[in-house]
């Protein structure tokens, strides 16, 4: 009977335990979260694909203070943005609010930068 009360107890301490590590977000990070949601299921390849296929270049800038295009070399800005042209990425500022919201943040801006990168080339090489 002991060693079943034990199986019980720790069990249930387990399960307390799971509960416990679940991530409470502030209000301005849920808000903040969700605008950035568009990004966890995002593939990378059919984004790309459908783009060049309607013929849009455009290459995705910072919305934020300095708004250049992400991962385009400085001295290509100008004639990048010229040629292709630019659009802002959805949901994304220099702000972050919270661990969460860091991490989907992260992950947009390396989306962004490997987008224009494969966009750049195309559209270098379609518009010059």
């Amino acid at each position: 009977m002991k060693v079943k009360s034990l199986a019980v107890s720790i069990i249930t301490l387990s399960i307390a335990s799971c509960q416990s590590n679940e991530i409470e977000l502030s209000a301005q990070e849920k808000e903040a979260v969700s605008r950035l949601n568009w990004v966890e299921n995002l593939e990378l390849k059919e984004v790309f694909m459908a783009a060049k296929a309607a013929g849009d270049f455009r290459l995705y800038k910072k919305s934020s203070r300095g708004g250049g295009l992400i991962g385009v070399p400085q001295e290509l800005q100008s004639k990048a943005i010229q040629l292709c042209g630019s659009k802002t990425i959805q949901g994304l500022s220099d702000v972050r609010y919270g661990e969460v919201h860091k991490q989907l943040a992260k992950k947009a801006n390396r989306f962004a930068e490997d987008y224009n990168k494969l966009m750049l080339s195309v559209c270098l090489e379609t518009k010059s």
